[in-house]
């Protein structure tokens, strides 16, 4: 049996964002860890895992998924409460839903996520209305509506 553990503690959580790399797939689930606005679910250790669901306060239907072993990402999910869809890279994505698709017996479909990237700076637009966010503005978004955030 795969031993799970859950992380919730904020400290655990920023230090669990240190072990993951910086790429447009990981944008949202780094940004949910350092907030603390999550939990993780792993299979190994903080340092090391082989699996790592995140399921964030805010989309809690959708956890992200890391890690290269499918049988630990299906082994924290089956697990899971309430979610529709798991993000995750495509390369073993297919093996996770046939995981999914045998323990459960519910077809499984790959609806695939794009995720976009600069190639070139971004022009600088100017509108009156429309300010670059600052440090200042934290607190501001902390207590704006969840889908604000």
């Amino acid at each position: 049996m795969t031993t799970v553990m859950t992380i919730d503690d904020s400290a655990e959580l920023l230090a669990l964002a240190e072990t993951m790399p910086d790429t447009p797939e990981t944008v949202i689930a780094l940004h949910t860890l350092r907030q603390g606005r999550c939990r993780a679910h792993i299979v190994g250790t903080l340092a090391r895992y082989h699996a790592l669901v995140i399921d964030n306060d805010e989309v809690l239907d959708e956890p992200g998924c890391y890690g290269d072993d499918p049988e630990a990402i299906w082994s924290i999910l089956r697990d899971l409460p309430d979610w529709f869809a798991a993000n995750m890279r495509e390369s073993i994505a297919g093996q996770v839903g046939s995981l999914v698709e045998r323990g459960w017996g519910e077809p499984v479909r790959d609806l695939g996520d794009p995720h976009f990237t600069l190639q070139r700076p971004a022009p600088l637009l100017s509108d009156p209305n429309v300010r670059v966010l600052t440090a200042a503005d934290v607190a501001l978004l902390d207590a704006a509506s969840p889908k604000i955030r």
